[in-house]
Parts: structure tokens; sequence; C-alpha cells
């Protein structure tokens, strides 16, 4: 039911941990990992909400990491985030 959301959030995170140093590395993995999150479950919402969050402080791409993850205007809406 949330392929495109658990698709996104893969995405992402395998971007991150390739831009990430060294010493957030193992936090970030441990914290985000997709893995652990139920994809069937509307609550994954929650969790790709949350990785938005954390990347939004980090990142200075992010619009075009989004895009890139094949999210648009309407699913970040129906995740609860915004680029504002």
């Amino acid at each position: 039911m949330f392929e495109k959301y658990e698709s996104a959030y893969r995405y992402m995170f395998e971007d991150q941990l390739e831009a990430a140093v060294e010493d957030y590395l193992e936090e970030f993995e441990a914290e985000y990992n997709p893995d652990d999150i139920d994809w069937r479950d509307h609550t994954c919402k929650d969790a790709i909400r949350r990785l938005l969050n954390e990347l939004y402080q980090d990142r200075t791409d992010l619009a075009e990491l989004i895009e890139a993850a094949g999210l648009d205007e309407d699913d970040l809406a129906d995740i609860g985030f915004s680029l504002d």
C-alpha cells in the first residue's frame, strides 16, 4: 500500500549514508533503518516525515533529493511535510 513511500525512504536513506560524515553514520543507520519500519501500516508516514525532518537540518539539496526519490507535493502533503 505504501510502496512509493518505502521506495522514496530507501532512496533518501541510502543517499544520506553516502553523504554522511563517519561520526554520524552509525547513529543515522541505527535510528533510520528502513528495515525496522512496517511499510504496510500508515504509521510509515511518521517514519518518512521524521527522516525528512532530519534531512531538512542537514541537506541543502533536499528539494532535489525529494524529487529524485519520486515524491511530489501531494505526497509531501499526505505525509504532513513541507519544505517551507
